[in-house]
């Protein structure tokens, strides 16, 4: 359970961030809790709050909800069930109502929201969002590797593995083409997996070109993608792996012995 537990720990710092909100939120949902008892619908709404929180932290519903509905890597979804703006917005009402001055309830607003405004990040810049360059806003990279397998295929089955880089982008663009785990490979496969091995073996800087191809078949890849300047380059071709494609930027291996 020790796991489960630094799992929620982590993911509650992964969805707060450095930003505020949250902070807010907690302090509005304090106010509700200790000086609304009496309106019913406020009531539901703190019994609705704490048994989110209450599912959130125990480690036995933690682990059901990992393990059986949105898994480990994505546990912070879980704060999404909390009604997080309403409650802000229900508690600076009830703040504004108490205030009698209208100069004074005027700021009051005027400073929650801006509080609100500058408590966050701006999300439209250049280190989440950039221009996209084609129609399907995916790197370049993946359309000639893609589609240099696929006509070396001939339709075949293809299993492929791939650079990191690649991972979340290969599969919205080519569904034919099966990889031998996914993105989130670190979080969703025990360290003992062919999986895991194959995965930690293509991000080694100094890669064992034997190991890799290993692997691969262990994992049943025909193919295998590297990037031209990794040095596993050198030696790769001496097995049974032969490059068959070059993309401009990456190598193409395939299995003659498959």
């Amino acid at each position: 359970m020790s796991e489960i537990i630094e799992i929620t720990e982590k993911m509650l710092w992964l969805y707060t961030g450095d930003c505020w909100y949250f902070l807010i939120f907690l302090v509005c949902a304090g106010y509700l809790i200790s000086k609304n008892r009496n309106h019913p619908e406020i009531r539901f709404l703190n019994h609705y709050m704490i048994g989110i929180g209450f599912i959130y932290i125990c480690p036995v519903t933690a682990k059901i909800i990992m393990d059986y509905c949105i898994g480990k890597s994505v546990y912070w979804r879980m704060f999404w069930l909390l009604p997080m703006a309403m409650v802000v917005a229900l508690s600076v009402t009830f703040i504004a109502s108490e205030i009698n001055n209208k100069v004074h309830k005027n700021l009051f607003v005027l400073m929650v929201v801006l509080l609100l405004i500058f408590s966050g990040n701006f999300m439209y810049n250049k280190d989440v969002f950039s221009k996209s360059v084609n129609a399907y806003k995916l790197p370049e990279d993946i359309f000639p590797v893609c589609d240099m397998i696929e006509d070396h295929a001939e339709n075949k089955r293809i299993t492929a593995v791939f650079p990191t880089e690649f991972l979340p982008y290969v599969r919205q663009y080519d569904a034919n083409i099966y990889l031998p785990y996914g993105r989130w490979v670190e979080t969703e496969t025990s360290s003992s997996s062919d999986a895991r091995k194959l995965f930690n073996v293509m991000n080694q800087t100094d890669k064992s070109a034997e190991e890799l191809a290993q692997l691969a078949k262990q994992n049943g890849c025909q193919y295998i993608v590297v990037s031209k300047n990794d040095a596993v380059n050198n030696t790769l071709s001496d097995g049974d792996f032969k490059a068959v494609a070059d993309s401009g930027n990456y190598i193409i291996y395939y299995d003659t012995a498959s």
